[in-house]
């Protein structure tokens, strides 16, 4: 039988040399029930077979449910659907875990050209891994994103524009002229799609309800697709547009080019030891840190600039104090600014206080003619009130400079001089934008500046530290300048300045437990936001 067992002994080893992709399936079907779409760039790129509505301008809302085999690793980035110029819904991830849940967090958002100005909203959140999620985005001359049962707005914006001759893409990467995309992505693999609807109207606004079952197609549904044909390459309409999606094939040379394009850089060895001393350093310091009681005085000026995407920023001054004990917070702060929006201006003014002790957060704000108290259980905060923005961990809360350096793809670190001391400086890409680190390990490894761009926004921080305990340094001031660069002139606008100052800084001294409370007047009305339930604080004033 030696004839048989050679030919058998050649096909086996032509599989074994032979690539295999192999690609995980949800473990369980949609709330839709039926099929799905596996969003994967080596598996070819699924667009409709013609252009996609090319006079729409009007309301839009994009849901789907979307499914995530793991955790997105950082500057993963995939569109789940899109347009190039009109649209785009997307997903990346985050090397952070803000809620606390063991799970790494993800942004999504969507981004909208709009014929005049273009409109963005994002926001984080815990991705589940392994699960089906709802996900919503609408845009109204404007946009808003969310998920499983919550969706939240953001920047105003325009009308979509038109003509688009453009086609819907599914798993690309649909560019928009009017908003600075990254120059580098990579794509997600094992991310999945089902019941993807389009409608001509707004569906969902603030809290709504999940759906449970399959889509059936309304007058205001332009595209549904169930993703159930037995077919992998071809996925029929059900709305009465009847434009079908395509995947089409890739080509292994192009899909080698695009992942040699968007790899990581490799450091020298040297470097990356000295990375891993940095992050070392960092962690010890924060460790450090306990507990902290700041007055702080912040004022920002502001001025219009062309081709801003993000709006003039409001000016005034902010005065307050501020608490924390980890995550525990709270603070007092008293605004005299101005909104300036596109029409007119708005003044900001009074006096309004907020805390968060674990578990609920609480704003208290006066009113018209009385006093107004919301509780929930997300913090929504304003960072910039909290000191360890400025320098300290450059976000707020009790994060840890770490995060953001494990976000990076670190491009190079050198040791360079600034104000009068050595530094190390690390230069690094997420998702096109440069950020630049100049710490000092002398000052607890915190950054004497923090730069980030790209060629329309620059971002420059620069911090001044105190010793508040041995080898203990806290930000004592700052300054934040934003520039604007006009892309069709090529203008650099300066388009805000603030500086901030610290006084009274107290370090590590005990915090009572009741101070992560409000404790409001009786007779104060109040939205607890936790069970959608309006309340009143009664005289005992007892939560």
């Amino acid at each position: 039988m030696q004839y048989l067992r050679d030919p058998f002994l050649i096909i086996l080893i032509g599989i074994l040399m032979t690539p295999i992709m192999l690609f995980a399936a949800p473990h369980e079907p949609s709330p839709a029930g039926g099929g799905w779409l596996e969003l994967n760039p080596k598996l070819g790129l699924t667009q409709t077979d013609a252009p996609w509505f090319s006079e729409l301008t009007g309301e839009l809302t994009i849901e789907a449910w979307i499914y995530v085999d793991e955790t997105l690793p950082k500057q993963i980035t995939f569109s789940f659907v899109g347009q190039t110029d009109r649209f785009s819904c997307f997903m990346f991830g985050i090397p952070a875990d803000e809620d606390r849940d063991n799970i790494m967090d993800t942004r999504i958002g969507v981004f909208s050209n709009g014929t005049k100005e273009p409109s963005y909203v994002s926001k984080m959140e815990s991705l589940p891994i392994r699960q089906w999620v709802h996900y919503v985005a609408t845009i109204d001359r404007g946009a808003a994103i969310g998920s499983d049962g919550l969706i939240r707005g953001g920047w105003e914006g325009s009308e979509l524009p038109v003509p688009i001759e453009n086609r819907l893409v599914l798993g690309g990467t649909p560019t928009l002229t009017k908003v600075p995309m990254p120059d580098k992505m990579r794509f997600a693999a094992g991310v999945y799609i089902d019941e993807l609807r389009i409608s001509s109207v707004v569906r969902y606004k603030g809290n709504y309800d999940v759906p449970t079952h399959a889509f059936t197609a309304d007058t205001d549904t332009i595209g549904l697709y169930h993703f159930d044909e037995g077919s992998d390459q071809h996925y029929e309409d059900s709305s009465k547009s009847k434009i079908p999606l395509i995947r089409s094939e890739i080509a292994p040379e192009v899909l080698a080019e695009n992942e040699a394009a968007t790899a990581s850089p490799v450091l020298p060895k040297s470097e990356e030891e000295l990375l891993q001393l940095i992050r070392e350093g960092v962690a010890y310091y924060d460790a450090l840190l306990k507990s902290g009681r700041v007055d702080f005085l912040r004022e920002t000026t502001s001025v219009a600039s062309a081709g801003n995407p993000m709006g003039r920023a409001p000016s005034g001054t902010w005065k307050g104090t501020f608490e924390f004990s980890g995550r525990k917070m709270r603070c007092v702060v008293t605004r005299d600014a101005v909104q300036h929006d596109p029409d007119r201006k708005h003044l900001i003014k009074g006096t309004e206080q907020y805390a968060y002790d674990g578990e609920t957060f609480e704003r208290l704000r006066e009113t018209f003619n009385d006093m107004s108290l919301s509780r929930r259980s997300e913090i929504v905060d304003d960072p910039s009130d909290d000191p360890r923005f400025w320098g300290w961990n450059l976000s707020g809360q009790d994060k840890s400079l770490v995060m953001l350096i494990d976000g990076l793809d670190v491009e190079s670190i050198k040791e360079v001089r600034l104000n009068d001391s050595d530094v190390y400086h690390i230069k690094g890409d997420m998702l096109g934008t440069t950020i630049e680190l100049w710490l000092n390990p002398k000052k607890s490894y915190r950054p004497e500046r923090f730069k980030v761009s790209n060629p329309m926004l620059s971002m420059t921080k620069d911090f001044k530290f105190k010793e508040v305990a041995p080898d203990l340094w806290f930000p004592e001031s700052a300054k934040w300048v934003n520039s604007v660069t006009d892309m069709k002139t090529g203008t650099k606008t300066d388009a805000s300045t603030t500086t901030v100052q610290f006084t009274n800084i107290r370090i590590n001294e005990p915090i009572p437990e009741s101070r992560f409370s409000i404790k409001p007047p009786p007779g104060t009305r109040g939205y607890d936001m936790r069970t959608r339930e309006n309340f009143e604080v009664p005289e005992e004033n007892n939560k």
